[in-house]
């Protein structure tokens, strides 16, 4: 319900549009199967840490993409 004034959001058609759910959860990655019992992160020593890190000479930052 939107209320006067105030602005909504539009639906359209686009690359998206006739995607299963299943497809969408193969897009983004996620595998909890894969998880399953398993330790997914490592705690690192604190005292190895930098004062400050620049995430772009390290190739961690990437162009942006798609936004449509």
């Amino acid at each position: 319900m939107l209320l006067a004034g105030k602005t909504g959001f539009t639906k359209g058609i686009n690359k998206f549009s006739d995607w299963t759910e299943q497809e969408y959860r193969m897009m983004l990655g996620y595998r909890p199967d894969l998880f399953h019992g398993k330790k997914v992160f490592t705690v690192l020593p604190e005292d190895s840490n930098a004062a400050s890190v620049d995430w772009r000479t390290k190739g961690a930052v990437t162009p942006v993409k798609n936004q449509q």
